[in-house]
């Protein structure tokens, strides 16, 4: 058999273990607040027991970080989106580094952290999670889909499976202030792209390693 298609075989076969463990809620949730708005610093401590956990990432079952709680989250919330609405792999990768800059900027301009109980407070920044997850869908689905949900269908859906309630034209507003936030840079570099790339065997004359500065010189590839 073809090595490539066993290599990406087997990737996916661990991409599915991992999302099974999520559903199983053997992974958990952090459950740490900032001290201003929820959304602006990452959580610190986790909660063993969260209702909520969505770590489904390898990388999750080692690092504890609150960062990257919010990334997981997230993560969780887009897949979930673009699988309801039947969005491409594609759109759920743009919108999830789109998601990852935002919240990386929040994180980076914190001041200061502090440790609540999981309550009100942690839900609180969950909605305003799920805002964000929709809105980088609703940017990414612009970009990726022939057909894109409209924004009235995906606060719809947010209001019904988020518990949150959200005008359309706050959706569009959003995503304004996003796309000059990510100063137009709605083309990175995803892990699906990346995977694609190296399993086509790069062009007809060059092999992937020969062209990979591409996706990891920032010089070559400003987006990335």
């Amino acid at each position: 058999m073809n090595p490539d298609l066993m290599t990406v075989l087997s990737m996916r076969q661990k991409e599915m273990s991992y999302h099974q463990l999520a559903l199983d809620g053997r992974l958990s949730i952090s459950s740490v607040l900032g001290a201003n708005s929820p959304l602006q610093s990452p959580l610190k401590t986790p909660a063993p027991h969260s209702p909520d956990s969505v770590r489904q990432l390898p990388l999750a079952l080692s690092l504890q970080t609150a960062a990257f709680e919010q990334f997981g989250f997230t993560w969780h919330w887009i897949v979930e989106v673009a699988a309801h609405f039947a969005l491409q792999r594609q759109t759920a990768h743009f919108a999830n580094q789109y998601a990852q800059v935002l919240l990386r900027r929040r994180a980076a301009a914190a001041q200061d952290t502090y440790v609540v109980g999981y309550g009100d407070d942690v839900r609180h920044m969950q909605r305003q999670l799920r805002v964000l997850g929709l809105a980088c869908v609703f940017m990414a689905a612009k970009i990726e889909e022939v057909h894109p949900p409209k924004a009235a269908e995906l606060v719809a859906f947010l209001a019904e499976r988020g518990g949150t309630q959200l005008a359309a034209q706050d959706l569009a507003r959003l995503e304004v202030d996003y796309v000059v936030e990510l100063q137009w840079n709605l083309h990175p570099t995803t892990p699906y792209a990346w995977l694609l790339f190296m399993v086509a065997g790069g062009s007809a004359d060059q092999r992937p390693l020969d062209t990979m500065g591409d996706f990891v010189n920032p010089a070559r590839n400003p987006s990335g």
